[in-house]
């Protein structure tokens, strides 16, 4: 699964069909830098399950473990990310839908979707298969996973299942303070990927959000878990996976583009992050293009 993160830190979804925001992929986290996802929001309610293994997913900071046939919804505009704590592989299935999809008229909108949407209380809900208040919902999912190459009609028919079962589970929640710190997070992710090319310090990083270095290490570490800079080397090395993919650009001015000083210390992170050089992740992704039209 390759994920588009955009100047904003949003997510740039790439439906089946553009014209029906409904997008459903099977993953694993072996196929990410770090074994992790960038941070990241967007419009979409996000609805993930681990088929096999288990993995955590940091929401607004909040760390959630999601076993294996459990899922976790997220929803609207909440900055998360799914990753591995411990190197382990996780196969998992993910379903993202643009929640308008269910407004067939302004009153349903108002009474049914937008409370949700809106609700601060409700970033996510943890769905497990030992709470009855949560097996129904479950159920839902696993047939939608089941029915991945099913026709959008149908799919939208279990969404509207779904929509119905999880609006009294959000109800329940509590409403709270809005986060200044992931508004903060936004902006500074934002400074990152669109300067992500250039030499940046962590000064420049700060100042982006309008906080001094030491809070700015502090935001990163509670949301993302990690320091500035290894946001932007993983930022980097995304980027260099793509460039890999799609152009014929040579290893050294995939490098530079992307940032880094040299093509050795290029070559070295890759390595490092993800088991093979750079020219063998080339050839292992045409070949798999190959074998995907054979």
């Amino acid at each position: 699964m390759n994920l588009t993160v955009l100047s904003d830190g949003s997510e740039r979804i790439r439906y089946q069909n553009p014209a029906i925001p409904i997008y459903t992929v099977m993953g694993e986290l072996q196929e990410l830098t770090n074994m992790a996802a960038l941070c990241h929001w967007h419009e979409d309610i996000e609805i993930l399950l681990p088929v096999e293994g288990y993995l955590f997913y940091n929401v607004n900071g909040q760390q959630v473990f999601i076993a294996q046939g459990n899922a976790i919804v997220v929803n609207a505009r909440h900055m998360h990310y799914g990753y591995s704590n411990d190197g382990s592989n996780c196969r998992y299935a993910c379903i993202t839908f643009r929640p308008q999809l269910l407004c067939a008229n302004e009153e349903i909108k108002k009474r049914f979707v937008t409370p949700v949407l809106t609700n601060s209380g409700f970033q996510y809900l943890l769905l497990e298969q030992n709470n009855r208040a949560h097996q129904s919902l479950l159920m839902i999912v696993n047939q939608l996973i089941e029915g991945f190459s099913k026709h959008e009609m149908w799919k939208l028919g279990k969404l509207y299942e779904f929509w119905q079962e999880l609006l009294p589970l959000s109800e329940k929640t509590e409403s709270d303070a809005t986060d200044t710190d992931t508004e903060i997070l936004k902006r500074m992710l934002e400074f990152i990927r669109l300067h992500c090319s250039e030499r940046i310090s962590l000064a420049q990083i700060a100042a982006s959000g309008g906080i001094c270095r030491s809070k700015c290490c502090r935001v990163f570490n509670k949301y993302l878990n990690c320091t500035p800079n290894v946001y932007l080397n993983s930022l980097r090395l995304e980027k260099a996976m793509e460039l890999l993919r799609a152009t014929e650009m040579t290893v050294t001015e995939i490098a530079f583009s992307c940032g880094f000083n040299s093509a050795s210390y290029f070559a070295e992170s890759f390595v490092k992050e993800k088991g093979c050089t750079p020219k063998e992740y080339r050839k292992k992704g045409k070949r798999d293009s190959c074998a995907s039209f054979s």
